[in-house]
C-alpha cells in the first residue's frame, strides 16, 4: 500500500505530465481498484455468526453491528482465527474504521450514538468492556474516550471461538 505522500507524488506528477484533470480522475480510479480488498461475503458471514453466537453467550442482546464491535475489540479481522484473540483499546470511531477496513462493513459516523447506547453500554454494564482502561481518569465527554474487553473475557471468548470451531470441523 502507498503512503500519501507516495500517492500525492504520483498525482502531480501526472498532473505536470498531462496538464489534464481527466486523466488524474481516470488514474486515481485505477489505483483505487486496483487497492481494493476481495471480503469474501461467506467468511464475513461465518464470523458475524461466531461473534453473534458468543455475544448470546454472554448474555449479551445481538445484533450484527453488536458481533462487528465484538470482532473488533478481540481484533479478529477476516483473516484472522478467533485463538488469535487480541486485546486492543478503541474508540467508537476507531471501532467503525476496522470495522471497514477489516470486513469491507461501512457504517456512518452518526452510527456512534447506538453503537455506544446500544452495544458498547450493554458490554460496560455486562462487565465485558472496560471504559478508558489507559486514562481513567477522562472526563464522560473527552474525544479520547476509549473500551477495551476485560482481560478474563477475552481469555473466554478464545475458548468459546475455539470450541465453536473444533464443532464445525466435527
Amino acid at each position: 500500500m502507498k503512503t500519501a505522500a507516495q500517492f500525492a507524488r504520483e498525482l502531480l506528477n501526472i498532473l505536470d505530465e498531462e496538464g489534464d484533470p481527466r486523466a488524474l480522475v481516470a488514474h486515481v480510479r485505477d489505483l483505487c481498484a486496483q487497492e481494493q480488498v476481495s471480503f469474501p461475503p461467506s467468511l464475513v458471514e461465518k464470523h458475524v455468526a461466531e461473534a453473534q453466537s458468543i455475544l448470546r453467550s454472554l448474555g449479551l442482546p445481538v445484533s450484527r453491528l453488536g458481533a462487528f464491535t465484538l470482532l473488533a475489540f478481540v481484533q479478529v479481522g477476516f483473516a484472522q482465527a478467533w485463538s488469535e484473540v487480541q486485546r486492543k483499546s478503541m474508540r467508537l470511531h476507531d471501532i467503525l474504521i476496522w470495522i471497514n477496513e477489516q470486513y469491507g462493513v461501512q457504517y456512518a459516523e452518526n452510527t456512534r450514538e447506538s453503537l455506544r447506547r446500544d452495544v458498547i453500554a450493554p458490554m460496560v454494564q455486562a462487565g465485558v468492556l472496560e471504559h478508558n482502561p489507559d486514562h481513567p481518569d477522562l472526563p464522560p465527554n473527552h474525544p479520547k474516550n476509549h473500551y477495551a474487553i476485560q482481560v478474563a473475557v477475552l481469555e473466554k471468548i478464545k475458548q468459546i471461538g475455539e470450541y465453536q470451531v473444533i464443532q464445525e470441523q466435527q
